[in-house]
């Protein structure tokens, strides 16, 4: 079997919809850019087919480039790495599983592998730190349950032409690890199991959970939910004023940061970058606010 066939392998639609994987985590835990909570239960009890990723154009180059990402990964870290091509398992959960993309020989930790394009790049940090995007982080933080590794690195192509990594630590989330878990245990014992799917926390899942009207059938609210109807025209009108805000805060700290790339505040601490990028040819500066630095860090 090559490289190409374990790799389709891994997304064998009949074989997901048996556990939990490390892509369906963040959407448990409506932290997904593309999939919801309410799609994964359905393709965990059958009633929809997860996406048949193995002609996937995009997958198919991850895999390609996913090697020569992983050989240039130990060639500037000195790292030796080695494929794993086995579900891996959580010790005490067995709905808990996965696929990494590399073990680090002789350290208790892994390599996941990613592709960077224009319109994600602004969602990474500076590297040799872990931020990463969140739905990534989760995935990484889903495949440290299931290990029990101390870290895992991540490789990262931008462009296609500049690799970046970063870090993902076990004992800095420790706590996240945990809710991570019992979200995923959950979301199996209470609705795989049973069959009862979770509350449509979005319009996307809403579509999902009632994806036909019934002519002539027509609903009535009672008058404790009437104020439901008040706060969608309310936070409507609030909207546009709050982008508004929002955009003239940026713009304050934009006029402080003038021409540098970093912004510090008063105690030091790195809270905005507003650095050069370069498309077709042309410079542009991306602006990215640091994740909020709570009192006690």
């Amino acid at each position: 079997m090559d490289d190409i066939q374990k790799f389709q392998n891994r997304f064998d639609p009949e074989i997901r919809q048996k556990y939990i994987g490390g892509t369906d985590i963040a959407a448990i835990l409506n932290l997904h850019p593309y999939k919801k909570k309410y799609e994964v239960f359905l393709e965990k009890i059958g009633k929809k087919d997860p996406a048949d990723l193995s002609e996937n154009e995009a997958v198919y180059w991850g895999k390609v480039l996913e090697n020569l990402i992983a050989d240039r990964y130990s060639e500037v870290t000195g790292n030796k790495v080695r494929n794993v091509n086995r579900t891996l398992m959580h010790s005490k959960y067995n709905f808990m599983r996965g696929h990494i993309d590399r073990k680090l020989e002789g350290k208790n930790a892994g390599l996941e592998v990613k592709t960077v394009g224009l319109r994600s790049a602004h969602l990474w940090g500076d590297e040799y730190t872990d931020e990463i995007p969140v739905h990534y982080e989760l995935q990484v933080l889903h495949y440290i349950a299931i290990t029990g590794f101390d870290y895992f690195d991540v490789a990262a192509l931008f462009f296609g032409q500049e690799m970046r990594i970063f870090t993902v630590r076990r004992n800095r989330n420790l706590e996240r690890i945990k809710e991570l878990e019992e979200k995923a245990r959950k979301f199996w014992q209470q609705h795989v199991l049973t069959g009862i799917p979770p509350m449509p926390g979005s319009t996307i899942e809403t579509a999902m959970a009632f994806p036909e009207a019934h002519r002539g059938e027509v609903a009535t609210l009672n008058p404790m939910q009437d104020p439901m109807v008040t706060d969608v025209h309310n936070l409507s009108e609030d909207m546009a004023t709050v982008q508004g805000k929002l955009d003239s805060a940026k713009t304050k700290i934009q006029n402080a940061m003038g021409d540098a790339e970093v912004l510090e505040n008063s105690r030091g601490y790195e809270v905005a970058t507003w650095k050069n990028s370069s498309r077709n040819g042309k410079t542009f500066r991306t602006f990215r606010m640091k994740r909020r630095r709570e009192e006690n860090e």
